[in-house]
């Protein structure tokens, strides 16, 4: 899970989006809405991946940052700790 707190506005869900689930299937990057149960909720974005356009990252060993450019808006998330694959599959 990934904490997005005050890292994007989203339009209908800005004060409430706590952590979300960020999940790659195909070329789609998918963001969902996390529960406390580590089991996800509602959608609340979808990305293709092809279409996103500076993507940034960087991870360690306290956590980590990504970001990336898409229709002209930018999106930031602050991960977890040990992120290095997921990242390594965005920015390699």
């Amino acid at each position: 899970m990934y904490d997005l707190r005050n890292k994007r506005n989203w339009k209908h869900h800005r004060n409430n989006i706590g952590l979300v689930l960020l999940s790659v299937y195909r070329n789609v990057l998918y963001i969902h809405k996390a529960n406390i149960d580590n089991s996800y909720g509602e959608q609340l974005a979808k990305f293709d991946i092809p279409d996103m356009k500076n993507i940034r990252g960087k991870a360690g060993m306290f956590g980590g940052k990504f970001s990336f450019n898409y229709d002209g808006k930018e999106y930031k998330f602050k991960l977890p700790a040990k992120a290095e694959k997921f990242l390594d599959f965005f920015v390699k």
